[in-house]
């Protein structure tokens, strides 16, 4: 690339800003003279345009007079202007400081076909988002195709829209009614109440109710009266002239009154869940002793408490989707398989249906399972039983549960051999079988292959093995990848006596795109040098990888009360640590620690979104006196983000 050099323009007897100008020698000469509209010329280098733009290479490759006379007219263009799209054909860069000159270069870049200047220009003009000026630049990103823009906007408009309403006008003139219907409608728009989209409708409607009254019963579909409170409806939308006069909407209102005051028996399934600002997410920790000591852990509030008692603890698997948890096994040995369904909103529990497949499962044996959810509420079944005096086959079969019938359809049947302690996660379309072992008795081994099945194309498939051998791992998926950490190692050996080789710390992902894996850093408690830890847990909230840990110190003495763990003394208690993967920097950092009053030996964790109106949340605030949803409004006006109530 050229030489640059910057050089005052003088216009009239003052000095503007510096602005770029291409470097003009005798080795390199200019060749190109770009005219801007004011007339003034700019000497630029032809085969640096060219490289840079279609536009140019399509325009000086040709016999036109702009390519034999090497003068190109920008009459749309001022000075600075261009000055400014050539320095970033020249270096890559240009500083923009205000959102007049992004929007312009946005045009301007499209004009001429620059898609990274285009692109720069847009996060400039992202960054310059306000109030006043959202609407008008939402509809500009639209009008020029821009996609980052316009995503950019739409979420600007979505996190601010109720500020928006009640401080710009010019937003009420000028939103159209197609505009306020995929706003109010989306799971995404940020409000403190549900009560607030009732508002934002009325608010609209009364900027011109002549003209656009006519719209409310369109309109009102989209406020999600589940969420609303009784009180507000009673006094607030049943008393709306709105409503008084409109009978769906009157219907609506008594159907969704009448739903909220159903028994436990009466109870169905929510057509429609609450929007992503009026939830919060929540771990839970089942404990592995049989105690009811199940836990709760708030990641956003960074607040513990104990699980609701409707919650079982005992001889059940649990599996999570959204705000509901899905919880599979027997009441008793031999009973029959049933699967159930805890929904977080109402704090109940009901049973789905009773897990039957083609396969003859064997009464006093415990199946195995594993339940997964496909996008909201698909849900598959993976349940199968070793069989034969050396348990030399291990049968399976994936099912689907139909909740019309409430009764399960086969997908696919398959045979896994011997193979045990598989990690299996679903992924879009697909299941994974990462790793496990291989064998019985004495001889065991572990495996590093990994298998997936396609749902869609009914398809079995093999990919990439993990680069360690590992069985009794545990899956998530996060940043777009498929996670495994934890297990053990090798078993061993012909010796007599199989012998589990310490717990791993160590992490890897799958790449789909490249079918490979890769080895992230390993998992260590930050304030410990060496300790013993096994990876209870791991799962993605919030768009963040979190690793469930037990661990305990490692100790130089021997007596009774420190445990003998892979060749080495630890001391008997185990403590739980919360640590977050950074993909960025390839770093695992502490998130918290089980506070001292709680013990816990955990058995599985799982996560899921709670409304801060729910049962649920009740439950847990008024067990343990820990004020959930005040601490969730205290940080969502710290943040700007959630808000938590409680009626």
């Amino acid at each position: 690339m050229e030489e640059i050099a910057k050089t005052s323009v003088f216009v009239g007897n003052t000095i503007s800003n510096s602005v770029f100008t291409p470097q003009d020698s005798r080795d390199n000469p200019c060749d190109v003279i770009l005219v801007v509209g004011d007339g003034k010329r700019m000497k630029t280098h032809r085969d640096v345009l060219v490289e840079a733009s279609p536009f140019f290479e399509k325009l000086l490759s040709t016999d036109m007079k702009e390519a034999r006379e090497g003068v190109i007219h920008l009459n749309m263009l001022t000075e600075s202007v261009l000055a400014d799209i050539l320095e970033f054909m020249y270096t890559g860069t240009v500083q923009i400081t205000n959102e007049e000159r992004a929007l312009f270069l946005i045009e301007m870049a499209d004009y001429l076909i620059l898609p990274n200047l285009k692109s720069l220009a847009e996060r400039v003009a992202i960054e310059k988002l306000n109030c006043s000026n959202c609407l008008s630049i939402y509809h500009f990103a639209d009008a020029f195709d821009c996609k980052e823009l316009f995503c950019g906007t739409r979420k600007f408009i979505m996190n601010n829209f109720k500020k928006i309403l009640r401080t710009t006008e010019e937003f009420l003139n000028n939103i159209s009614r197609e505009e306020l219907e995929i706003w109010i409608s989306s799971d995404d728009i940020n409000v403190n109440a549900e009560e607030d989209v009732f508002e934002f409708i009325l608010t609209w409607i009364n900027q011109d109710k002549f003209e656009r009254s006519k719209y409310f019963e369109e309109f009102f579909r989209h406020v999600r009266l589940t969420f609303v409170s009784k009180d507000y409806i009673q006094s607030k939308i049943m008393t709306s002239k709105f409503v008084h006069r409109n009978k769906d909407c009157t219907k609506l209102v008594n159907t969704s009154m009448k739903s909220s005051g159903k028994t436990n028996r009466q109870f169905t399934p929510r057509a429609e869940k609450p929007r992503e600002s009026l939830q919060t997410p929540v771990m839970l920790f089942f404990e592995r002793k049989g105690e009811q000591n199940n836990l709760c852990y708030f990641p956003r509030e960074d607040t513990w408490c104990s699980s609701p008692s409707v919650i079982p603890s005992l001889k059940y698997r649990a599996f999570s989707s959204q705000d509901k948890l899905y919880l599979t096994g027997q009441k008793f040995v031999g009973g029959d398989f049933n699967l159930l369904c805890y929904d977080s909103f109402s704090n109940r529990l009901r049973s789905l249906s009773t897990l039957c497949t083609s396969l003859s499962l064997s009464k006093g044996v415990d199946p195995v399972c594993h339940i997964f959810v496909r996008g909201e509420n698909e849900i598959f079944a993976l349940i199968g039983q070793r069989r034969g005096p050396t348990q030399e086959r291990h049968l399976s079969c994936i099912t689907r549960y139909n909740p019309e019938a409430s009764s399960w359809e086969d997908v696919s049947t398959f045979d896994w051999d011997s193979r045990t302690g598989v990690c299996i996660v679903n992924k879009d379309n697909f299941i994974y079988f990462v790793g496990g072992r291989i064998g019985y008795c004495c001889k065991l081994s572990c495996l590093r292959e990994t298998h997936r099945y396609d749902l869609s194309a009914n398809k079995w498939e093999r990919v990439a093995d993990m680069k360690e051998e590992r069985c009794e791992a545990l899956g998530a998926v996060a940043h777009g990848k498929l996670f495994v950490a934890g297990g053990t190692g090798k078993l061993c050996q012909d010796s007599g006596t199989p012998e589990i080789s310490a717990h791993l710390k160590g992490c890897e992902f799958y790449n789909e795109s490249t079918d490979e894996w890769h080895i992230t850093a390993c998992l260590t408690i930050p304030h410990i040098s060496e300790s013993y830890i096994r990876v209870a847990g791991l799962l993605c909230v919030d768009a963040t990888l979190y690793a469930v840990c037990e661990y305990s110190e490692k100790c130089s003495l021997t007596r009774n009360q420190f445990v003998l763990r892979n060749g080495a003394y630890y001391t008997g208690s185990t403590s739980v640590i919360i640590v977050c993967y950074d993909p960025e920097n390839d770093k695992w950092t502490k998130k918290t620690e089980l506070p001292d009053r709680y013990t816990l030996s955990v058995d599985q964790v799982c996560s899921i979104n709670v409304f801060n109106r729910s049962k649920f949340i009740k439950a847990v605030s008024s067990a343990t006196g820990n004020n959930i949803p005040a601490e969730c409004e205290v940080l969502h006006q710290m943040r700007g983000k959630q808000n938590c109530l409680i009626m």
